[in-house]
């Protein structure tokens, strides 16, 4: 499903033009169908709001994302079709590729009540309209939201060395997915970012939506051992992420 990694262009820029998708009714029958189906075998789900790219306009030195809103169950129906047509939904989320003290990246496993149980990724999310200002997305706050809520690490000063300005642009198939991936250097060693997610974990009682925090070497060797290992079960993108970032994989500026 992974279409490429790129850089992020400095002036990128997310826009909600506050309009409502419009699918038609049939659409809208698959949708609520298949839904139902989901909300039976897994009764947690939520179908919150998400944000559809509406349409990519790109200048010089600059481009802007436009987003219309849609829901969650919108965003599983296209996903179970592949992403093919012309009224899918194509969202938009952010990521944290964290990085401690000790040069270990910071992974999350997806708890079991989610959509995605067992599977290693970034922690992060979609794009929520709380991180709206003027209507452009502040996509830092959003990662900081999601850090916090997922981690239970609050990304101020004293805890970041860097986040990094070359964030990745993550894309799918179609650009049926953007993502957008901080590269966030932590003044915290594995074991004490570890610390505070298992308060964290405590705090939560079952809700959070990791389970647990895995670290993996900054370096080649560690690297490839993760990538070959074939019991983990790991989201598309980050295999080619971890090998961008050391540099093993190529890395252009988007479009």
């Amino acid at each position: 499903m992974i279409n490429n990694i790129f850089l992020s262009p400095k002036n990128l820029s997310i826009i909600d033009t506050e309009e409502k998708i419009s699918l038609p009714e049939k659409i809208k029958e698959d949708v609520n169908k298949l839904w139902e189906t989901k909300l039976a075998s897994n009764n947690s789900l939520f179908n919150g709001p998400i944000y559809s790219i509406a349409e990519i306009v790109k200048a010089d030195d600059y481009i802007n994302i436009h987003m219309c809103r849609s829901s969650y169950s919108h965003f599983l129906h296209s996903k179970s079709t592949g992403f093919i047509g012309d009224h899918v939904c194509r969202s938009v989320a952010v990521s944290a590729l964290l990085i401690t003290k000790d040069n270990f990246y910071c992974l999350g496993i997806m708890a079991e009540h989610t959509s995605y149980p067992n599977v290693i990724q970034c922690p992060g999310g979609a794009i929520d309209p709380i991180d709206i200002r003027d209507n452009i997305f502040n996509t830092w706050e959003s990662v900081k939201r999601e850090v916090k809520e997922e981690i239970g690490l609050s990304l101020e000063d004293n805890i970041v060395n860097n986040a990094s300005q070359n964030k990745y642009i993550i894309t799918r198939k179609n650009l049926s997915y953007i993502g957008i991936c901080f590269v966030i250097e932590l003044s915290l060693t594995s074991k004490e970012l570890d610390e505070i997610f298992i308060v964290h974990q405590k705090n939560s009682k079952g809700t959070n939506e990791l389970q647990k925090l895995i670290y993996v070497k900054r370096e080649t060797e560690s690297l490839v051992k993760f990538i070959n290992n074939e019991n983990l079960i790991k989201i598309d993108y980050l295999n080619n992420l971890l090998l961008v970032d050391i540099g093993k994989e190529k890395c252009e500026k988007w479009l």
